[in-house]
């Protein structure tokens, strides 16, 4: 038994349209990036700050919100240990509704919206309540991308991209406040997978250097995107690959008798012919739904509710 368990996870995390341009000279930030072969442009009404209370003990107490909606959630960053062994103090404090800054006497560090759900989801030292933070993560797909020979951020950043562009003029915000660039989020992914062989005879041994021969890294990212889009059909990509999984590059040819992807983060991808649920971690495996193929059979494993 050949099988192959693929795993979707975030490089760093969401950032908007807006945010990223700010960023992309930031190699403080941009390094992150770099780890990623794989993106998706989402969209979902902004995330606002309100309501700060300071208290001792340098604990920030916040409420965030889903733009001009009812979906709210409370909780406190315990900044000492949130930035345990990072701070320098004396330290200053600056909030707003998009962004909270720590400036010690060196440096800056910001707590931008997607951080809370990102790092909760972490379970991340110094963060506490935001215990509905899942109502925060629904997110409406528009496009998948692969960037093969150069990363991620390179290729839908960097460079001028035909179809962030495109979404970028053609789509509508949620809110009407809001300005589509802040309403636009741009998920990195790297790919890992787990390999999982059965030696069954003699002949599995003599053949050990095949059955354990590492697949080639482009033909992961190529096969990834092609099953998310056969199941996720995005608006703005072109081709939708009805034939996965047989294809030229992907792993097809690869002699696994199974493989799956599933998507190790606590989101929800909506698209106009699917839903597909990703939770973080591998203890929630059965809690994230699941694209299974075998041969020419492909289907998705709906997972368990929380």
């Amino acid at each position: 038994m050949n099988s192959k368990l693929c795993n979707l996870r975030l490089v760093a995390p969401a950032f908007s349209n807006w945010e990223i341009e700010e960023l992309k000279s930031n190699d403080d930030y941009t390094h992150y990036f770099e780890r990623s072969n794989l993106y998706m442009i989402v969209q979902r009404k902004e995330i606002i700050f309100s309501d700060f209370k300071y208290e001792q003990n340098n604990c920030l107490y916040f409420t965030m919100t889903l733009k001009n909606s009812n979906t709210n959630s409370t909780g406190y960053i315990n900044i000492n240990e949130f930035f345990e062994g990072i701070l320098q103090y004396p330290i200053q404090i600056a909030v707003g509704e998009k962004v909270i800054n720590i400036t010690d006497a060196h440096d800056t560090y910001q707590i931008l919206t997607e951080y809370i759900w990102y790092f909760k989801s972490r379970n991340k030292k110094g963060l506490y309540g935001f215990e509905n933070y899942l109502d925060f993560t629904k997110f409406n797909l528009h496009y998948i991308g692969i960037s093969k020979s150069r990363n991620s951020f390179t290729r839908l950043v960097k460079e001028p991209h035909d179809k962030r562009l495109r979404i970028l003029l053609n789509e509508e915000p949620y809110e009407n406040s809001s300005k589509i660039k802040n309403e636009l989020y741009l998920l990195f992914f790297e790919i890992s997978d787990m390999d999982l062989k059965t030696i069954e005879n003699t002949e599995d041994l003599n053949n050990l250097d095949n059955i354990t021969k590492q697949t080639d890294i482009k033909k992961k990212i190529a096969d990834a995107e092609k099953a998310f889009l056969k199941f996720l059909k995005c608006s703005y990509n072109e081709e939708l690959y009805e034939n996965y999984p047989i294809s030229k590059d992907g792993l097809y040819s690869e002699n696994l008798d199974t493989y799956t992807y599933q998507i190790q983060e606590d989101i929800t991808l909506i698209s106009k012919s699917n839903n597909f649920v990703g939770r973080y971690g591998i203890q929630n495996a059965d809690y994230a739904d699941c694209i299974f193929v075998r041969g020419d059979e492909v289907f998705i494993h709906k997972a368990n509710a929380i």
